[in-house]
C-alpha cells in the first residue's frame, strides 16, 4: 500500500533558494533520509500499537495477538527500493495470511493500519529533513 505525501510550501522565496542550492545529491538524502524516518514511525507502531502482547487466553477477536512476539519482531524496512521507495513488512508468511486475509483466516491488517495512523507525521519529517539539508 502507497502513502500519498502531501507538502504545502510557505514562504515560498525563501524555499526557492534554499531549493535552488541544493544538489542532487543533497536531494537524494533527504529523500532517502525522510522515508527511512517515515517507514521507522510505520515499523514501530505495527509492532507496538497494531498487534496486541499476548498471553495465555484467547486471542482478541477484532485485533491481531502475537503471543511469542515473533510477528512483531519480524518486521523490518527494505531499504531496497531507496531512493524512489522504501518497504515495510515481515519475511513471515502468517504475516501476509493475517494482513491481508487469505484462505479461511479474516483479515486483521497490521501494516495498512500503522501506516495510516502515522501519515500525518510524513510532511514534518519531510520538512524537518529539508531545513536540516538548507540550514533553515
Amino acid at each position: 500500500m502507497a502513502v500519498p505525501i502531501k507538502i504545502k510550501i510557505e514562504g515560498l522565496e525563501e524555499w526557492r533558494k534554499t531549493l535552488k542550492n541544493l544538489t542532487p545529491e543533497k536531494t537524494r538524502k533527504i529523500v532517502v533520509d525522510s522515508l527511512l524516518e517515515c517507514a521507522h514511525l510505520v515499523q514501530a507502531n505495527a509492532a507496538s500499537v497494531q498487534i496486541l502482547r499476548g498471553g495465555k487466553g484467547p486471542p482478541d477477536p477484532k485485533q491481531l495477538t502475537s503471543r511469542t512476539g515473533t510477528l512483531r519482531g519480524s518486521i523490518a524496512v527494505n531499504r531496497q527500493p531507496l531512493p524512489a521507495a522504501i518497504e515495510i513488512g515481515t519475511h513471515l508468511v502468517y504475516g501476509r495470511i493475517h494482513e491481508l486475509g487469505e484462505g479461511h483466516f479474516p483479515k486483521r491488517p497490521f501494516l495498512a493500519p500503522a501506516a495510516e495512523a502515522v501519515a500525518d507525521r510524513f510532511p514534518e519529517v519531510f520538512m524537518k529533513h529539508w531545513r536540516k539539508a538548507g540550514n533553515v
